[in-house]
C-alpha cells in the first residue's frame, strides 16, 4: 500500500509543488517492489494521489466515496480481455520509471486540475480576475473530478455514454451535475465523420466557445497533463500548431502556477516545446521565469 507523509501536508507550498518534491519515492511510494508491476503498482499510486489530493481538497466523506467508485469502475474497464492494463504508448511513471497504464491519465487529468485550482488560490502572482475565474471553478470540484476522470473514456473506445450515465445514476450525483459532465466529455471529444476528422485548431476553436463552463479549463489541463509525456510525431504538431497557444492565451496564470519541475519535465521530454512557447509569447520571460526588477 502506498503512504502519504504528514509532513507533505504541513509543508503547504501548494499542492503542485507536492507533486514534484524530490521525497516523493520515499514518502509516497513504499511498494518493496517497483518492478515488472503491469501498470498495478502506477495506478495504486495514482489512484492514491487522487484520493490524497481529495483528502487535502476537503471533499466530504461520501465525494470521496463516490469518486472512489468511478475510479475502481475505470480501473476494471481500462484491462484487457486478460485482466492486464492497457498501458500508454510513450508515457513513464515519474516515480517507478515503468509504462503508464492508459487509465492514469483520465486520473492524471482531475489530480492536475485540482492542483492547480489550489495552486492558483494560495500564488500571490495570480491576477484578481484570473483568481476570480479559479474561484468559480473551485465551486464546480466535484463535477471536474468527474468530468476529467471520464473525458477519454467513450474515446477510448471504453464504453458509450449509457455507461457514463449508469456508474454516475449508481453513485446518484445530481441530475444537473450529471448533465454537465456528459457534456463536457461530449464538448472534449474530437468529432469524427468518416474518412476525416475534426481538424486540431477547429477542435480547440469550438472548445473555446463551447459555452460549457468547465470543459476549457479541462482541456487547458489535458494538454498540460500530456505534455509530461514524450510527443508523438502527430501529437508535436497539434502542439505547434494551437495548443500551446490555447493554454497560454486561455489561462495567462498558468505560467505562475506551475512549479519548475513541472517546466523541467515537460521541456526535458519534449525539448521543442521551449521554442513553441517562446514565440507564442513573443520572445518575452515566460511568467513562471523569475525577472529581476531594474532600479
Amino acid at each position: 500500500m502506498i503512504k502519504f507523509g504528514e509532513t507533505m501536508l504541513k509543508k503547504r507550498k501548494g499542492l503542485l509543488h507536492v507533486l514534484g518534491e524530490k521525497e516523493k519515492a520515499e514518502v509516497f511510494w513504499t511498494f518493496a517492489d517497483k518492478k515488472n508491476s503491469d501498470g498495478e503498482h502506477e495506478f495504486e499510486y495514482q489512484k492514491n494521489m487522487l484520493f490524497w489530493m481529495m483528502q487535502s481538497f476537503k471533499f466530504s466523506r461520501r465525494d470521496l466515496k463516490r469518486i472512489e467508485t468511478v475510479v475502481e469502475f475505470l480501473g476494471e474497464r481500462y484491462r484487457d480481455k486478460n485482466g492486464k492494463f492497457d498501458l500508454r504508448g510513450s508515457a513513464l511513471n515519474f516515480v517507478s520509471g515503468n509504462k503508464e497504464p492508459m487509465v492514469n491519465h483520465p486520473i492524471g487529468v482531475a489530480i492536475i486540475a485540482l492542483a492547480i485550482l489550489d495552486e492558483g488560490r494560495r500564488n500571490k502572482r495570480v491576477s484578481s480576475r484570473n483568481k476570480s475565474e479559479l474561484k468559480a471553478l473551485r465551486r464546480k470540484k466535484r463535477a471536474i473530478v468527474f468530468s476529467g476522470m471520464l473525458h477519454d473514456f467513450c474515446e477510448d473506445k471504453k464504453g458509450g455514454e449509457h455507461c457514463i450515465r449508469e456508474i454516475l445514476s449508481e453513485i446518484k450525483l445530481p441530475r444537473k451535475e450529471v448533465e454537465l459532465i456528459i457534456d463536457t466529455g461530449k464538448v472534449l471529444t474530437r468529432r469524427r465523420t468518416n474518412p476525416t476528422r475534426e481538424s486540431s485548431e477547429d477542435y480547440i476553436l469550438r472548445i473555446s466557445h463551447c459555452g460549457n463552463p468547465i470543459a476549457p479549463f479541462l482541456k487547458g489541463v489535458d494538454i498540460i497533463h500530456n505534455a509530461l509525456s514524450p510527443h508523438k510525431d502527430t501529437q508535436k504538431a497539434k502542439y505547434k500548431s494551437c495548443y500551446i497557444e490555447f493554454v497560454l492565451r486561455r489561462f495567462p496564470f498558468v505560467g505562475f502556477v506551475l512549479p519548475d519541475w513541472t517546466r523541467e519535465k515537460i521541456y526535458a521530454e519534449n525539448e521543442y516545446l521551449r521554442a513553441v512557447v517562446e514565440r507564442f509569447t513573443n520572445g518575452e520571460p515566460l511568467p513562471h521565469k523569475k525577472t529581476s526588477r531594474k532600479g
